[in-house]
């Protein structure tokens, strides 16, 4: 979304091997515009994944919110390619750094639901840092400045 940026920062309580955040997703409507009913949410453990193009539900979500498919396409994985149903939903990440009409596709996968690819990811800055022991991940959008630490630009 547009505007003045949103963030938010994660820290762990040690040197983390995946990187996961609270999130909420429901299927897609308008913030801006008032709702006659309140959307269903699904409250979930986001796992990010930048090697994934695009973010991904598990059945899960979609039985919660009831989400209704839009469409198929293709998917590339590791070891496959496969035709996977496509959904339209709203993400909700932390400080309500919120993500609206995002196309996700059908997955199976363990560790987190959403897993938040690329997507969502390129829309702002995400950094990770692991200082003292203790990984932090913080993420801003939309992207505010160029982050250089080899320039010294932070």
């Amino acid at each position: 979304m547009a505007g003045k940026p949103q963030s938010f920062t994660v820290h762990y309580p040690g040197l983390v091997k995946d990187l996961r955040t609270a999130a909420r997703v429901c299927a897609a409507f308008d913030p801006k515009v008032p709702q006659s009913a309140p959307p269903v949410y699904s409250d979930c453990t986001a796992i990010w994944d930048t090697g994934a193009s695009g973010s991904v539900i598990t059945d899960r979500v979609v039985k919660t919110c009831g989400l209704k498919q839009i469409g198929m396409t293709q998917v590339i994985g590791v070891n496959s390619i496969t035709l996977s149903p496509v959904f339209l939903v709203n993400i909700e990440l932390p400080n309500n750094t919120g993500f609206a009409f995002m196309h996700v596709t059908l997955g199976q996968f363990k560790g987190g639901d959403p897993l938040i690819g690329m997507d969502i990811i390129h829309a702002g800055d995400f950094v990770v840092t692991n200082t003292g022991g203790r990984t932090m991940l913080s993420f801003r959008s939309p992207s505010v400045c160029a982050i250089d630490f080899s320039a010294g630009r932070l």
